[in-house]
């Protein structure tokens, strides 16, 4: 989402800006250049006081991380448009993100690199090509929200158990066949997303998510038997098959 342009006079004592030279194809209209132009770097403090940073980038490009950019503290960024790769860029300087938004594109490896990104708070790259995890994701320890959904993902590495203040776990739209057992360590876990995938069952511990508010199982292949024995093991929590 592009954050709405502040047209009241600046104040220098409140606002932070962020320049960098933008080289613009010959073919893009004139007012598209005028409208990048406006809106191509827009600092905001209102993301629970953190600065997110949002770009207006060419489809399948990159946007630019300045040495600016990199520098401001808990910054989040926030993809707008269709990427293959895993930016670099996002890795040269790991600590400096609470927020990493990649969605709606055509990735297909998460580097191990990102273990490194311990800053990370919200972490989503939805709707991708990604068929696996490295185990380095279980570093980002300080992780409260991850969507993983709409990928191809067979399976989930143990070391999701690391993830204890993990709040938000989304895992639609995949291929996961079974979850690992270390998914009943996330104890601050409130929200389980696992609709159409390939699952006949959970482990045994997920009833030691005594916390969790909300599950939602529908479209997979869970019989009726093991749905009640998911509603004994967690009886506060609302289902959803």
């Amino acid at each position: 989402m592009i954050s709405p342009i502040n047209t009241a006079p600046a104040q220098t004592t409140q606002t932070h800006s962020v320049s960098a030279n933008i080289s613009i194809p010959k073919y893009i209209p004139l007012t598209i250049i005028i409208l990048g132009f406006l809106t191509a770097f827009v600092a905001s403090a209102n993301y629970s006081g953190k600065f997110l940073i949002t770009f207006l980038t060419s489809p399948g490009k990159h946007p630019l991380l300045t040495n600016d950019v990199l520098g401001i503290p808990n910054a989040g960024f926030d993809y707008l448009h269709n990427i293959n790769k895993f930016p670099a860029e996002v890795l040269a300087q790991p600590s400096a993100f609470k927020l990493l938004n990649i969605i709606t594109g055509s990735i297909k490896v998460i580097p191990k690199e990102i273990g490194a990104m311990t800053n990370l708070h919200t972490l989503q790259i939805g709707d991708n090509n990604l068929k696996s995890l490295p185990g380095e994701i279980g570093n980002l320890s300080e992780l409260e929200s991850l969507n993983l959904g709409g990928n191809k993902l067979k399976t989930i590495p143990e070391s999701i158990r690391n993830l204890t203040k993990l709040k938000k776990l989304y895992l639609y739209n995949n291929k996961i066949v079974a979850l690992p057992e270390s998914i009943g360590d996330l104890s601050s876990l409130e929200i389980l997303d696992l609709h159409s995938n390939s699952l006949k069952s959970l482990p045994q511990e997920i009833g030691n998510l005594i916390n969790l508010k909300t599950l939602y199982l529908g479209g997979n292949s869970i019989s009726k038997v093991e749905q009640q024995n998911i509603r004994n093991a967690l009886p506060n929590t609302q289902i959803f098959f």
